[in-house]
Formats: C-alpha cells, sequence, structure tokens
C-alpha cells in the first residue's frame, strides 16, 4: 500500500536521524550542517566543524546531516567567542601600535621630512 509505504519512509527518517556531532536521536528542531552558516563570521558549519577537529581530520557532510539544537548553539556560541576575541586582540593592538609608534608588518615606512 502506499501510504504504508510513505509512512514507513518517514519512520525509517525519524528512527535514523541523529546529531552530526553528538548522535542524540533529533526531535523537532534541527539545523542542516552543510548550508548553514554560523551567525558572526558568516562562516560555513562544515568549516567551523573542520577548525574544530583541526588539520588531522577531514570533515564529509551530506545533504542527510543535521546538528541537534544543543550542539547548534554550541558552535554559534564558540563562533562568536572567537569573533569577539578577534575584535578584542585587534583593539589591544592598535593601543599598542600609537603608544610605541609601531607599524603593522603589510604596511610601508614613511619617510619623515625635516
Amino acid at each position: 500500500c502506499w501510504v504504508c509505504l510513505v509512512c514507513f519512509y518517514f519512520f525509517f527518517l525519524e528512527t535514523m536521524a541523529v546529531c552530526f556531532l553528538c548522535d542524540v536521536k533529533l526531535c523537532g528542531e534541527r539545523t542542516r550542517v552543510c548550508s548553514s552558516i554560523t551567525p558572526h563570521t558568516n562562516s560555513p558549519y562544515p568549516e567551523k566543524i573542520g577548525e574544530l577537529m583541526g588539520e588531522d581530520f577531514v570533515v564529509i557532510v551530506t545533504p542527510a546531516d543535521h546538528m541537534c539544537k544543543r550542539c547548534t548553539s554550541l558552535l554559534n556560541h564558540s563562533d562568536k567567542m572567537e569573533h569577539d576575541l578577534k575584535l578584542v586582540k585587534n583593539a589591544l593592538m592598535l593601543h599598542v601600535q600609537k603608544k610605541y609608534g609601531l607599524l603593522p608588518a603589510d604596511q610601508p615606512i614613511r619617510s619623515i621630512e625635516v
């Protein structure tokens, strides 16, 4: 029966759906890994997961991969903290450069006319 086949298919999908990161069974809210980006740095989720894992691992994501609400929140929080840390480091560096008259490495030295 067609209806039974469709019901079985959705039952199969629901029973097999687990979080890409923590393997918790996905019920309700979920985030598709391959098409999502972080809100603070606009980085694709697979890229952020790859950064988390390091260079020793390859992260392979399919359209069927999803993350639970908790792991999505943790990934986004990590992204925000990394973004905020970069802002703080840049602000500190600007203060040091200003105080000591230092130039960033990519800026040419300007001659001073006397």
